[in-house]
């Protein structure tokens, strides 16, 4: 765990917030911050780059050490930045990253970053980058602004794989709808709601029958690779993985038959 106890934190207008929560390890957690609230500053606590003026911060991690990254949606960088970032990487991660944004249909070489990349791959990019340089812990400030559902689902992929291996993911938002609009994101959440009141629970706790309107669930058989063929399917909301080697799919009623003529198609290609 990562234990806020009675941290006090101060926001922009001047209130004092008094913080007591808990953060599970090995799981992506979804913080909802008043918009007053500096959402760096929580980051540095929760990663342990600084300490509060009241109150502590306890890291569970055991004995080992942890090299936190932080993701802050600030300027993108220029090509040449880019390009240092991407040689910064051990081959093998850089091979992965260049290897997902290739699945959406944009190639990124090391030695060159196309300058008509979109900004959204860009920052899908660096979103990846941070994710797979860190060690136990990574936070990502607001890094849904400006990705589609579709990209949405493809780091949601990314996050359950990380967090299989033991990465605890963070990601600090002033947005409440990602609660409802991406429960594929997140495992727990934990909504600050004033000075001294904080709501946290699993998922469950704040997704509704009402969000799943308008949504069939399929439960699928099959290894990961399955759901990376299906992202970017136009429809699809997400899945849950509930066992080994099985899914439960979530897809937009309307667009259901072009899933499953896709379903049928990898299901027949993986039998002949």
């Amino acid at each position: 765990m990562i234990i806020f106890d009675q941290v006090s934190v101060k926001s922009f207008d001047n209130k004092e917030y008094v913080l007591s929560f808990q953060i599970p390890l090995g799981k992506t957690t979804i913080i909802i911050l008043p918009s007053s609230i500096d959402k760096k500053e929580i980051a540095k606590l929760i990663a342990g780059l600084s300490k509060p003026e009241k109150g502590s911060v306890i890291h569970e991690f055991g004995e080992t050490s942890i090299k936190p990254t932080i993701y802050i949606p600030e300027q993108l960088p220029d090509e040449l930045d880019l390009v240092s970032i991407v040689k910064k990487l051990k081959p093998e991660l850089c091979g992965e990253i260049i290897r997902i944004i290739k699945s959406i249909g944009y190639d990124l070489y090391v030695d060159k970053i196309i300058s008509e990349t979109p900004d959204y791959v860009i920052k899908l990019f660096l979103i990846l980058y941070a994710l797979y340089s860190a060690d136990k812990l990574s936070i990502l400030i607001e890094p849904f602004i400006g990705l589609d559902h579709r990209l949405l689902s493809l780091l949601s992929i990314e996050f359950r794989k990380l967090n299989s291996n033991n990465l605890t993911i963070v990601i600090l938002t002033n947005n409440s709808e990602f609660l409802k609009t991406s429960i594929e994101i997140y495992d727990y959440a934990i909504v600050v709601e004033s000075e001294t009141n904080i709501v946290a629970g699993d998922r469950d706790r704040f997704v509704s029958k009402k969000i799943l309107e308008g949504l069939e669930v399929y439960e699928v058989l099959g290894r990961r690779n399955i759901i990376n063929h299906l992202v970017d399917i136009e429809g699809f909301n997400g899945y849950l993985k509930i066992d080994q080697n099985k899914y439960l799919l979530f897809i937009d009623s309307r667009f259901k038959w072009v899933f499953l003529k896709k379903i049928n198609e990898l299901y027949k290609n993986r039998s002949t």
